[in-house]
């Protein structure tokens, strides 16, 4: 069984416990959700439970930086995660005629953005908190 794909709505917040990164889940994504012309974000659901969520925030045109934000049980679904993200981005290329997508990542998570299909670009100095974080990119040919 897939997860579920769709639109995000804090009512997702209910059945989601997610990891902890440094900073408020809902305030953050309560921003995300006021702004749909530059913000894309999406829940991915298993059995009513919220996996992770992730979402893209326009750059410039035909440029997009992806995130995710994912839960405590992610590991459990590595999978599936995979796939459903290298669909998402698969997606943003079509739906939004992108010829550039961008994610930052930290150090431990540069296997997780290669999986999806990413190339590593560049170390990014003290992106976040301080903490140097590794720029993916993925490209339309």
């Amino acid at each position: 069984m897939t997860f579920k794909a769709e639109v995000f709505n804090l009512n997702h917040l209910d059945n989601f416990e997610p990891k902890d990164i440094g900073f408020d889940v809902k305030q953050a994504l309560s921003f995300a959700i006021e702004y749909p012309e530059i913000r894309q974000v999406m829940a991915f659901t298993k059995e009513a439970k919220t996996i992770f969520i992730c979402g893209l925030s326009y750059i410039s045109e035909g440029i997009w930086e992806a995130w995710l934000i994912p839960s405590k049980d992610i590991k459990k679904y590595a999978k599936e995660t995979v796939r459903s993200m290298r669909d998402f981005t698969d997606w943003l290329f079509e739906y939004h005629s992108a010829h550039r997508l961008q994610i930052a990542v930290k150090e431990e998570n540069c296997k997780w953005a290669k999986a999806i299909g990413f190339q590593f670009e560049s170390i990014v100095k003290k992106y976040h908190k301080g903490v140097d974080h590794y720029m993916y990119i993925k490209v339309r040919e």
